[in-house]
């Protein structure tokens, strides 16, 4: 397995990119991550490590490609922030009772079912990377 050296330096440019994206001022971006403002500006200016945690929620706070900010390779933007995403408790619209594909395959309601639940058991940061994964997939189609 190949591995790939990252430079720490270009890693925190990039988490700090992705943080002045949002256009929330750093002491408020701090709020979103549960730290406080001073541990935030000293892993943003090198004096503190950059954790794997910390760089998940960033991509999750911010729509930003985590491998991006890990290697500045690929799209920068990835999804929508989780902030603009609706949240777990929103309730699921159902499908409507005449939708072809479920008169076609009525076992896909069942499916959708158990996915949902899946979905809504996962804690945010998983769910953002599943969805980039299904995204990439996606688009290799």
């Amino acid at each position: 397995m190949e591995t790939t050296k990252i430079d720490i330096s270009d890693l925190v440019v990039r988490a700090r990119r992705a943080i002045k994206s949002t256009g929330v001022k750093q002491k408020d971006f701090a709020a979103k991550l549960d730290v406080c403002p001073a541990h935030l500006s000293a892993v943003l200016n090198g004096h503190e490590t950059l954790t794997a945690k910390t760089i998940d929620l960033i991509a999750l706070h911010t729509g930003v490609n985590r491998d991006w900010i890990l290697t500045g390779e690929g799209d920068m933007f990835a999804l929508a922030p989780v902030s603009l995403v609706a949240p777990a408790s929103v309730p699921a619209i159902p499908l409507p009772a005449a939708d072809p594909m479920l008169d076609r395959f009525p076992e896909l309601n069942h499916v959708i079912q158990a996915a949902c639940t899946i979905w809504k058991d996962l804690d945010p940061v998983e769910r953002h990377r599943l969805a980039a994964q299904m995204m990439a997939d996606l688009n290799k189609k």
